[in-house]
């Protein structure tokens, strides 16, 4: 599958499967809006029912942040609107204050950075608050070097945590669960 293997962000998908349609890329920018304004509605409206499907990661350890009033984010390559579905029929949603989702970022790196930028922006972090971005899959590892923070390395995803260690994590965890907050960082 496209967005599985290579792990882009929501509007590269909707331009890869534009492209491999023959869209020629001029009128792709042009319709950028639309398309992802459609999109998202489109998702919104056909997975209604997902909220009975529903799963999250094994191991998320949302709540345990929460009751400790850490300023959690997400950061996801979907577009905002399905993103932020995907997390209510997760029943995940009452625990992130904000989202970095794929529209202002040409990479998880810049999304990464806006999340920085915009937990910065609220004063729920400062420039010496301990940033760590979770993640399951090598691109959040170099996400969170891209902007020179500690990266912590759950395998609650596709990939073995042997898989995540050879990308050289700061933190490698069998499951976000065995997270502790006093985990010392390199």
């Amino acid at each position: 599958m496209l967005a599985a293997k290579a792990r882009m962000l929501g509007f590269d998908i909707l331009t890869a499967t534009l492209r491999k349609a023959g869209a020629a890329v001029s009128p792709i920018r042009r319709w950028t809006a639309g398309l992802v304004r459609v999109a998202q509605a489109i998702y919104v409206r056909q997975c209604a029912n997902l909220k009975r499907k529903a799963f999250h990661c094994v191991g998320m350890p949302p709540a345990r942040l929460l009751r400790r009033e850490v300023p959690a984010g997400v950061v996801a390559g979907n577009l905002t609107r399905i993103g932020w579905t995907k997390m209510e029929h997760a029943g995940m949603r009452q625990y992130f204050r904000f989202g970095a989702f794929a529209e202002p970022a040409k990479d998880r790196a810049g999304l990464v950075k806006i999340a920085i930028r915009h937990a910065r922006g609220e004063g729920w972090i400062d420039r010496g608050s301990r940033l760590s971005p979770a993640g399951d899959h090598p691109n959040e590892i170099l996400a969170a070097r891209a902007n020179g923070v500690p990266s912590i390395a759950g395998a609650t995803g596709l990939g073995p945590s042997e898989e995540l260690a050879a990308h050289g994590p700061d933190i490698v965890v069998p499951d976000l669960r065995s997270l502790e907050l006093e985990m010392p960082l390199r």
